[in-house]
């Protein structure tokens, strides 16, 4: 009896196992797919797809573009490439916002020399890598080979409003991911100078 339960727990996590993989293989063509590498969002909003895992937004403005992000290569492929079909030139990006300070949201922002990179204050221990990380994932991440930190940081709070080429954008501060994530809520008006006809968007 006693040399049989082995044999039968093993049995049991057998099936177990299929059950679990039959499960899976039925909710995964259920489940919203990616769209692709690249999104087109507006006329003049596009996401691009960096690192093939973290998507950076481009943002076009009178000036040149700010971006939402700066994605996980920090090379900036994909990047670099969308901003060249766009039209505009590294030193053209002026503004660069952070949702939050993992790397793979700022990775190429020190391709960009003329860009402020907004972020929330208490974020920017995270970036520079001093913050202490207390999961696996966090310090499997710091030990990763990090990219140069941008240059230009600039902290906002909750509620501040920020001057994006002319455009106000409201930082809005929404913790979870991190102490200091944010999001950032455009507030033009229909017939804005960066979206000809749009309504207001966030990002």
């Amino acid at each position: 009896m006693a040399k049989d339960s082995p044999s039968r727990l093993a049995r049991a996590l057998f099936i177990l196992l299929g059950l679990l993989l039959l499960g899976a293989a039925w909710v995964w063509p259920q489940l919203p797919q990616r769209d692709g590498a690249r999104i087109e969002a507006g006329p003049a909003l596009v996401g691009v797809l960096t690192a093939g895992y973290s998507y950076a937004w481009v943002l076009r403005t009178p000036h040149g573009a700010a971006l939402v992000d700066a994605g996980a290569d920090p090379e900036g492929r994909e990047l670099l490439a969308e901003l060249a079909k766009q039209g505009v030139k590294p030193e053209q990006v002026h503004t660069i916002l952070l949702t939050h300070a993992h790397v793979d949201h700022w990775a190429a922002a020190h391709l960009f020399p003329n860009a402020r990179v907004v972020l929330e204050p208490a974020e920017i221990s995270l970036l520079r890598g001093e913050y202490p990380q207390k999961s696996l994932v966090g310090r499997l991440t710091r030990s990763m080979a990090r990219p140069p930190l941008p240059a230009k940081l600039e902290g906002a709070e909750d509620g501040k409003e920020l001057d994006v080429d002319g455009e106000k954008v409201h930082v809005i501060h929404v913790p979870g991911h991190t102490p200091g994530s944010l999001v950032y809520l455009r507030t033009g008006t229909p017939g804005s100078r960066w979206t000809p006809g749009s309504s207001s968007r966030s990002c």
